[in-house]
């Protein structure tokens, strides 16, 4: 029903646009309405120079003079009457032939807004393993871990496999750069030792992770949290790991020392952390 003159229907009475000869009907209002006929009946004189222009006439006659002054007037069609016309939106068929490389985007020229929509506001999917590939910072890594329950033991972490991917080179580097306490595979899965650099020589260290600090949530200063995340980010080449103490939902749980731990991994890049396939950062160019 039309509110401002409660009918139900369109009223049109004595329409004279082009092949229309003095033509009365009423159409219903909010059901879809199909105008058929042989050509040269009228179908577009109805559709869009009479239903359509009305239409929008009359909705521009509700715009503010400075918006009505950029658009094209538009005139009445010839009719004794119209009735009950609500704001119109048409959609001419036309013909239209397609490129070679012309896509639905291209023809209906969203392309350009899909591509920015895409890239801004799409979530890249890791075909492999079908989780989330997330971009992380020093920052927002901090803040997750002060929103978790105050008390909470942590340990920050990488892989000795980033830090140093030559296995002949590994020890030394470690050595070098003073790096001492490691997490290293210890017979079952999911089970690991803490030890020293010095007693890690019969380990696989190019699975061993390096533990670089241990803290507390809700106790531990937000710099130094940031100052070794950033570290860890910085020595396994955009990528760490946070232990959580105790078993967390979403997280690989592990034992070291005797105790349950999580394992989040985190990545600065678009890496998967699960299989560690690389990805693209989303830009607009990759939807050309």
């Amino acid at each position: 029903m039309n509110l401002a003159t409660g009918r139900d229907t369109i009223v049109l009475e004595g329409v004279r646009v082009h092949n229309l000869q003095n033509l009365s009907l009423e159409i219903p209002l909010h059901q879809l309405v199909v105008i058929t006929g042989i050509s040269g009946s009228g179908k577009s004189s109805l559709a869009f120079e009479t239903l359509a222009v009305e239409g929008q006439r009359r909705y521009i006659e509700t715009l503010s003079p400075s918006a009505r002054g950029l658009l094209d007037r538009l005139d009445r069609p010839d009719a004794d009457r119209i009735e009950s016309v609500p704001p119109t939106i048409a959609i001419r068929q036309g013909t239209h032939r397609a490129g070679a490389r012309e896509t639905v985007g291209t023809a209906t020229e969203i392309h350009d807004q899909l591509t920015l929509l895409y890239a801004h506001t799409g979530v890249i999917l890791c075909p492999e393993c079908t989780t989330p590939v997330e971009s992380s910072t020093s920052e927002s890594i901090a803040s997750t871990l002060e929103n978790a329950t105050g008390g909470l033991r942590f340990q920050v972490a990488f892989a000795v496999s980033d830090y140093e991917p030559d296995t002949s080179q590994q020890f030394e580097r470690l050595s070098e750069d003073g790096f001492r306490r490691l997490a290293v595979t210890d017979g079952p899965p999911h089970s690991r030792t803490q030890v020293d650099l010095d007693r890690a020589g019969e380990h696989d260290l190019d699975s061993a992770w390096v533990i670089l600090d241990r803290l507390v949530t809700g106790s531990t200063d937000r710099s130094r949290i940031e100052e070794s995340i950033e570290q860890a980010i910085s020595c396994g080449e955009g990528r760490c790991l946070i232990l959580l103490d105790g078993a967390h939902d979403g997280a690989d749980q592990i034992t070291l020392g005797g105790s349950t731990w999580s394992v989040t991994p985190w990545s600065t890049g678009t890496t998967c952390n699960t299989c560690r396939r690389q990805f693209a950062r989303p830009e607009p160019r990759l939807f050309s």
